[in-house]
């Protein structure tokens, strides 16, 4: 999984890439909630025809700090792309880790 930070917009992204066949589903699930569609002002995911899955944090915090899986499906198997998030306060250095399990 792949983050980026945009100080200016003051917004973290993560990426996933997802391919299959057949084409799986994928769903975002944060801090063990399953995401579906867009709602709210604090996430907003979007979905690539190229299979690049991209989950949006504004306004990060150190709330926001915790494990994030995009969750890809299909009717032959499942795959999780697992992101654990440590996010320090502007004052502080933040921490990204990922792993696939």
């Amino acid at each position: 999984m792949k983050e980026s930070y945009n100080p200016i917009k003051d917004e973290l992204c993560l990426e996933c890439t997802v391919r299959g066949d057949p084409v799986p589903e994928t769903i975002w699930i944060i801090h063990g909630t399953f995401i579906h569609k867009n709602s709210g002002s604090k996430y907003f995911f979007r979905k690539f025809d190229d299979g690049r899955q991209q989950l949006t944090i504004f306004q990060p915090k150190k709330e926001d700090s915790g494990r994030y899986v995009c969750r890809a499906r299909n009717s032959i198997d499942k795959a999780d792309m697992v992101y654990y998030l440590n996010w320090k306060n502007s004052d502080e250095e933040s921490t990204f880790k990922s792993k696939r399990v």
